[in-house]
């Protein structure tokens, strides 16, 4: 989760923002860096550094940390959301209601399966994604999670306005 993250990092600007929401050793979801959603401006090092301290853990529902990310999303001035899960899909799938939010605001999202517990779990982050017009992805090998991660940052990075006369 680390290597993924410090890649999904790397990948930003200075201008784009960035947040990670994780299970702590507490016992409660918490963001790993203040404010949630920061500017990476030139605190890319900080953040990295959060990084390597970081000890994830295994979230029990997804409700809490998303109702958090959802929060800091409304509050960001970003032209475009776009929120990355990444888990076995174990945790209690989060309320419909919440999940429409993210699609009511525009929030996309991204749902990544690593050691997904069945179909049940597999099928929540599916449903999560797909609902909110994100990708879902299925992995089996961990070295494809840099490309995945990566790939979704240009995403969202590319421009949304094209030059016709430049094409």
């Amino acid at each position: 989760q680390k290597v993924v993250a410090r890649e999904a990092l790397k990948s930003l600007g200075p201008l784009d923002y960035c947040g990670l929401l994780h299970w702590s050793n507490f016992g409660s979801d918490a963001w790993l860096w203040r404010p949630g959603l920061s500017r990476v401006g030139t605190r890319r090092q900080q953040m990295t550094q959060a990084l390597r301290r970081m000890s994830p853990g295994d979230m029990p529902s997804f409700q809490n940390s998303m109702q958090m990310a959802l929060v800091e999303f409304r509050k960001c001035k970003a032209s475009v959301k776009h929120m990355i899960i990444i888990s076995d899909g174990d945790p209690t799938p989060p309320p419909a209601a919440l999940v429409n939010q993210f699609k009511k605001d525009g929030i996309m999202i991204t749902t990544v399966a690593i050691g997904a517990h069945g179909v049940t779990g597999a099928q929540t982050l599916a449903d999560i994604a797909n609902f909110t017009g994100g990708n879902y992805y299925v992995v089996k090998n961990p070295k494809a999670l840099p490309k995945i991660y990566q790939r979704e940052a240009r995403r969202v990075t590319r421009p949304l306005v094209k030059d016709l006369n430049n094409v």
